[in-house]
């Protein structure tokens, strides 16, 4: 299914596009952020709402702009209007729930990715230390 939206209710719309007609990758990327956080508009009443969402999943996962750049609440307030074809908005549980088996999701792909990747020689080197026992931890008493 596609993503569509709709601007026509956001004041000042023609400030959201380049000059070729394309989205600005802010506005891009807060009409992808519609999909991810269940949320298919942005109302005054729900903009701190969305904000929130886009934060967690900033925090959790990255941005989907470069630079790592944090979508603000103001960047969201000034797309009040916007209507995307994403429904039924989901609860904050269920944002969470999502939220939570796409980080699972990420975490499980590194480890196997992880286990399949050979040691260094000097993980190789560390590990005999460690099973010779002439390796310490950092807890280890020093006199």
């Amino acid at each position: 299914m596609s993503l569509n939206w709709d601007m026509t209710k956001v004041v000042n719309t023609e400030e959201l596009y380049e000059a070729n007609g394309d989205l600005k990758p802010v506005s891009k990327a807060i009409v992808f952020y519609t999909m991810i956080v269940d949320m298919g508009e942005i109302t005054e009443k729900s903009a701190r709402e969305f904000a929130t969402r886009v934060r967690m999943h900033h925090q959790a996962l990255g941005s989907l702009l470069s630079n790592d750049y944090k979508v603000t609440l103001r960047d969201i307030e000034r797309h009040i209007g916007i209507k995307t074809n994403v429904f039924p908005q989901k609860t904050t549980k269920q944002f969470a729930s999502k939220l939570g088996a796409m980080i699972r999701d990420r975490v499980t792909r590194e480890i196997e990715i992880e286990a399949q990747t050979p040691l260094t020689q000097m993980e190789e080197s560390i590990r005999a230390q460690e099973d010779a026992g002439t390796v310490r931890g950092d807890d280890a008493a020093t006199t």
